[in-house]
């Protein structure tokens, strides 16, 4: 028994000694009849952090760099976050999913020189984009525990320093940095 759109570990393995070889991995799901398993239900492991595309220019423009981020907590001050980046130009796209501990109202707070947005499962939960000195805007949004969440926060830097972080206040426990351990991404095949 298996619950719509929630993600199941699965592991298969095969053996061949001579001759021909072949291997199907296959299902009946509700409703449905017997066939092989659709690659687009199969994703690969997820693995902490979440994917930041960086843009070495506004608007999510100009040369692009990938990488993963364990979290978002981080000060550039006056500099860039990639060697060779423009220091007022650039602005980055944070993509994953997000996986509450406990189930109940979490409060997302967004801190950022210049602009930065969150969504979570396609909400906008909270957004200050325009130029200002590092400050927070929050947000909140019933999550449960165990569930994944597709999370993106966008970020853009124009004037002075730069800086990004995003915080939350699970339901009973303090403020914090959303750390590595809630943060996964995993690219689709």
């Amino acid at each position: 028994a298996l619950v719509g759109g929630q993600r199941y570990p699965i592991s298969m393995e095969f053996y061949d000694d001579t001759l021909a070889a072949s291997a199907e991995l296959r299902w009946t799901p509700p409703g449905g009849s017997d066939g092989v398993v659709p690659s687009g239900v199969l994703y690969p492991p997820d693995e902490p952090g979440l994917v930041g595309t960086y843009f070495d220019g506004p608007n999510f423009s100009g040369t692009s760099v990938t990488r993963v981020d364990s979290n978002i907590d981080f000060n550039w001050g006056s500099g860039a976050p990639i060697v060779g980046f423009g220091v007022e130009t650039f602005c980055i796209r944070w993509e994953g999913k997000i996986v509450p501990t406990v189930t109940g109202t979490h409060v997302f707070k967004i801190g950022s020189d210049d602009g930065s947005r969150l969504w979570i499962n396609g909400s906008l939960v909270a957004s200050h984009w325009t130029n200002h000195a590092h400050t927070f805007q929050s947000g909140t949004m019933v999550l449960t525990a165990g569930q994944r969440y597709n999370l993106v926060m966008e970020y853009y830097d124009d004037t002075l320093a730069a800086s990004a972080q995003l915080k939350w206040i699970p339901p009973g426990e303090p403020e914090a940095i959303v750390p590595a351990s809630a943060l996964f991404h995993s690219a689709r095949p």
